[in-house]
């Protein structure tokens, strides 16, 4: 459904079409499989919490809670817009261009903050508790 959903935005207009229209369904579905996703790793990442915090204590629980909250956000601001698009889409507004072009930026902005927070949270040499070593090549 996505790659017909490529043609039909890249070859026409998708307000206007001759036959099926991908654009709702498409969206519709990877909305739904979004947010789907994003709760079932949410509950994953809870389960291994409460098993971490259960045999370990509560003080080495909060990277799982660190990592669902980025998830969390991530999906949300993602699925507002998401939705704000379909609606408008749905009614056929105008306006929801411009939702369409920032859902590609909010996908991708989303992901790079994720990835530098996790960067910037990782262990320094001047953690005592862990540490961190990185195998030598024998070449």
């Amino acid at each position: 459904m996505g790659i017909m959903f490529l043609i039909q935005v890249s070859t026409t207009n998708p307000y206007v079409t001759n036959g099926v229209n991908f654009t709702l369904p498409y969206l519709s579905l990877s909305l739904a499989l979004n947010i789907i996703l994003t709760i079932t790793i949410v509950l994953r990442l809870l389960t291994f919490r409460y098993r971490v915090v259960s045999v370990l204590g509560p003080k080495y629980g909060t990277q799982y809670t660190s990592i669902a909250a980025m998830i969390i956000e991530s999906a949300a601001l993602y699925s507002a817009v998401s939705i704000t698009f379909l609606v408008l889409f749905g009614v056929g507004n105008a306006v929801s261009q411009v939702f369409l072009q920032s859902l590609i930026q909010f996908q991708v902005s989303f992901l790079d903050s994720e990835i530098l927070t996790v960067s910037f949270s990782l262990p320094t040499t001047d953690d005592r508790h862990i540490t961190h070593r990185v195998p030598r090549c024998a070449g």
